[in-house]
């Protein structure tokens, strides 16, 4: 992980509880600007809509481990991987898209296990993403999300 003492540099960091309220909005307004090329407005707003229980989000992450990214004190964004390798969230501020945030929050989040198999359910945007850091997809799904149908990939990574 950077330590972030270099001005600029990209720093990734355990998420404290206080990061949720950020991490929801983040969420959402990522949702909406970088996956509507994806998906349709219903799609959207069903998915968003996950962000609106901030207290469950805390209790994910709590259970989970769970990273934070930030530069020059602007939070960029986060993730959160269970111990049994299944990354659950990855998500980056619409505009600090391929800045390499994505990059340093998943290498902190692979780090943070032990699992021999890394395992995520990666929107059509997300899958180049995942593809380009090894990982492969396993099945294309189709997946309900507060009666929305969505069209996402199970992907795995192994480690040797």
């Amino acid at each position: 992980m950077n330590s972030g003492n270099q001005s600029g540099a990209i720093a990734v960091r355990p998420f404290r509880e206080r990061d949720a309220e950020r991490a929801a909005r983040l969420f959402r307004d990522t949702v909406f600007r970088v996956n509507r090329a994806d998906y349709g407005t219903a799609q959207l707003r069903a998915w968003a809509a996950g962000a609106d229980d901030v207290n469950a989000w805390v209790a994910r992450f709590r259970a989970h481990r769970a990273f934070a990214a930030e530069k020059d004190g602007v939070f960029l964004g986060f993730g959160d991987i269970a111990e049994d390798g299944y990354l659950d969230r990855l998500f980056v501020h619409a505009e600090h898209q391929r800045e390499g945030v994505g990059t340093a929050l998943l290498e902190a989040l692979e780090r943070a296990v032990s699992a021999k198999t890394l395992r995520t359910e990666a929107s059509l945007t997300a899958r180049p993403f995942f593809l380009a850091r090894g990982w492969h997809v396993m099945r294309e799904q189709r997946a309900f999300c507060r009666g929305a149908q969505f069209v996402n990939f199970l992907m795995e990574k192994e480690r040797t």
